[in-house]
């Protein structure tokens, strides 16, 4: 039986049938019109089936004659191939319905009664087959939609399906499901998965198809009417409101990429990259949920790829190169310590600010790594300071929130300590304050444990949007850093700096202002009481070198 794979399962490995008949018509057909994508294999006995099926993994199914099988045989059949999905075909004469009833429960898939035109038995041969295999290999376990590749076929199928329609795809992923993992278990993770891919089975219809793309993300195709084209996000944003309200995981956050008005002549494998290039860049923005895609989101994707792609090397070749920027006191204006920044000599693209591979980092987790090359760096700098005799001030280093829910963060900081035998009392470490929004708790041990080998903490970037007093009680702090937006808007409301000034120092905080850049800043914070300044007022970043020449200055002076 030379059978060739149809179309319309392309992509799915249904290669082989056993075929157990006496009727002639069935066996002609392997040359004639049963044409339903599957080989025969013939003359093997029931009990050799599951040896075959274990042995040949794209074998999909049994046709077997009603005269050469007996019920009390489907039975043990099933039972030895555990596997409800393989679908077993019975040909037979004229049948009652108690009859039918028993072959059915015994296991049998289908019944075909013969006489029937033999192009029919072929097509309903394939549709049960078909039904059956893509039911077992185009469903995700988990959550029961299609997985990736079973999307791109039924996804193509609706484009087919009304060609002049307009389409969206959406990818869409939970945002750190890893820390829902680690916090909450596997198990609960998978719950949450199973809920999502509920939630969105729900939304499914004959114009949405909603499916798994693959770990915690899913992607959806949706058909939409001329006057519904700026529409798209509606039927998500109501989802979405109802899936959050009802999660088994609370403050759960989904981030939408959507490719609207789709080009349908591409793959749909490259319209679901083009969604996934819109979801990126808004991966790890709190309160954005969703982003369409421009043909510049695809330019800006290829050049963080490159980023992505040469981001190993550069550790290697040492090409990333820690700045300080000096901290003043505001009082005396002597350096009170300085603050690590890293920077990036590429290759390729030259001089990189930060700002440009810094939020990719903390995206692909990359970030851990690159802190703590920097963090062994600057121990090593300030081992090089003591030895030249120059006098050392504190080094504030900063630390991103994968730094901290990592088990053993606190033994890798200490071990570069050690082996430059630097006292910890040279460190403090700056940890942003939105990522303890809904952390604090579970972060603060942590920073306790760091506090307890000697290091200082500064909460950076206070004042920056997501302040609130409530983290300075749960988190044990020793420094507040006031956000640079707070100091551009000094002199048009100097009495909410001068308000956070005074309360901070109630708390027993020290406090220094970032990206002061005049005399009247500097003056105003002087007035308020402000502990340190740091900003281009005194100096920009500087190199080891340019530090050790702006610190030889200032011991001059």
């Amino acid at each position: 039986m030379d059978l060739k794979q149809p179309t319309a399962v392309k992509g799915f490995d249904m290669d082989k049938v056993i075929v157990k008949t006496n009727n002639p018509m069935i066996r002609e057909l392997q040359n004639q019109t049963m044409k339903v994508g599957y080989e025969a294999i013939y003359d093997c006995e029931i009990p050799e089936i599951p040896t075959i099926c274990a042995s040949h993994k794209d074998v999909h199914g049994l046709l077997v004659d009603r005269e050469l099988i007996t019920p009390e045989e489907v039975r043990q059949l099933r039972e030895t191939l555990q596997n409800e999905l393989f679908p077993i075909i019975l040909f037979a004469g004229d049948m009652t319905d108690p009859e039918a009833g028993a072959w059915i429960g015994a296991g049998v898939s289908e019944i075909l009664q013969l006489p029937m035109p033999a192009p029919l038995i072929g097509k309903r041969i394939g549709n049960v087959i078909r039904m059956y295999c893509m039911s077992g290999q185009s469903r995700d376990r988990l959550t029961g939609l299609y997985n990736r590749h079973a999307f791109y076929h039924f996804a193509r199928e609706m484009i087919l399906a009304d060609p002049e329609a307009e389409y969206t795809i959406i990818i869409s992923d939970i945002e750190h499901f890893k820390l829902i993992n680690e916090r909450f278990g596997e198990e609960t993770g998978d719950q949450l998965l199973k809920y999502v891919g509920d939630s969105l089975s729900a939304m499914n219809g004959e114009d949405v198809l909603f499916a798994r793309y693959g770990g915690d993300e899913f992607v959806g195709i949706m058909k939409r009417n001329t006057s519904e084209v700026e529409q798209s996000e509606a039927p998500l944003a109501n989802g979405m409101e109802f899936m959050y309200a009802n999660a088994p995981v609370e403050h759960f956050e989904a981030k939408f990429g959507i490719y609207d008005n789709v080009d349908k002549s591409l793959p749909i494998s490259i319209m679901c990259d083009r969604a996934m290039v819109a979801l990126k860049t808004i991966k790890s923005q709190y309160g954005r949920m969703l982003a369409k895609y421009t043909p510049q989101m695809q330019q800006k994707f290829l050049r963080e790829q490159q980023i992505v792609d040469s981001m190993e090397e550069a550790i290697r070749q040492e090409q990333f190169q820690v700045y300080y920027q000096p901290k003043h006191s505001a009082v005396t204006s002597e350096v009170i310590g300085v603050e690590a920044l890293v920077r990036w000599e590429h290759p390729s693209f030259g001089f990189m600010s930060p700002g440009e591979f810094i939020p990719l980092f903390e995206r692909n987790g990359f970030i851990s790594k690159l802190d703590l090359y920097v963090w062994n760096q600057v121990c090593k700098d300030v081992k090089r300071w003591q030895q030249m005799g120059l006098p050392v001030v504190p080094v504030s280093v900063n630390a991103s929130r994968r730094d901290i829910i990592q088990e053993k963060f606190v033994e890798a900081i200490a071990e570069p300590l050690k082996k430059y035998e630097v006292d910890p009392a040279f460190f403090h470490m700056e940890i942003t304050e939105s990522i303890f929004m809904e952390d604090a708790e579970i972060l603060a041990p942590t920073i306790k444990d760091l506090q307890e080998h000697g290091i200082r903490i500064e909460l950076d970037d206070f004042g920056s949007g997501f302040s609130s007093l409530g983290i300075l009680s749960k988190l044990p702090l020793d420094i507040i850093k006031l956000d640079i937006s707070l100091i551009r808007n000094l002199e048009a409301q100097p009495q909410i700096v001068e308000s956070i000034i005074q309360l901070m120092h109630t708390l027993g905080y020290g406090v220094i202002a970032e990206g002061v850049e005049t005399d009247y800043q500097l003056e105003l914070l002087q007035q308020m009481g402000c502990d340190g300044v740091q900003g281009y007022f005194y100096s920009k970043p500087l190199t080891f070198n340019g530090l050790k020449k702006y610190m030889e200055q200032f011991a001059d002076s």
